[in-house]
């Protein structure tokens, strides 16, 4: 083997091993890539609820099955509420019940209680009762208003 046989081995060597050090720097940056994509992906998707976890999904169905239960109760205990006979007098009793108790007064005059007789969460009582509350408000308001124009005119 003669001089210029065996440099050119050693430039062929050298090529291949820089070859697969570019090789390995390349994949080297696509697995950190990767790595950043997949946790750049669940931050973001867990902070915007895009990815749920089993258990998230769990309460957001419980959530979601409350809020129907309310929107679907809340107008059917005003209108028992309303057609109670000593209507003035349970609402007057209401609107002095502090807030945090208004729910067990609703409960208790059996206002909120399904046909069948069961009673309803106590969000749904609690609904119930501000709902009945601001009715009231806005029909005073209301009736104030009507007074102060029929007085103006």
């Amino acid at each position: 083997m003669d001089k210029q046989s065996q440099e050119s081995k050693v430039a062929a060597k050298r090529v291949k091993t820089q070859k697969m050090d570019a090789l390995m720097s390349n994949a080297k940056l696509l697995g950190a890539g990767i790595a950043i994509g997949v946790v750049a992906t669940l931050i973001i998707g867990f902070s915007t609820d895009s990815l749920v976890t089993p258990s998230n999904a769990e309460r957001m169905a419980r959530d979601a099955a409350n809020e129907a239960e309310v929107a679907a109760l809340v107008p059917y205990c005003v209108a028992n509420f309303r057609a109670s006979p000593d209507l003035e007098k349970n609402l007057a009793v209401l609107k002095t019940t502090s807030s945090w108790m208004r729910d067990q007064f609703i409960g208790e005059g059996g206002w909120a209680n399904t046909p069948d007789g069961e009673g309803v969460s106590s969000s749904a009582r609690t609904a119930c009762a501000e709902k009945l509350v601001v009715d009231d408000k806005a029909a005073k308001a209301a009736a104030e208003a009507k007074e102060a124009s029929a007085k103006g005119s």
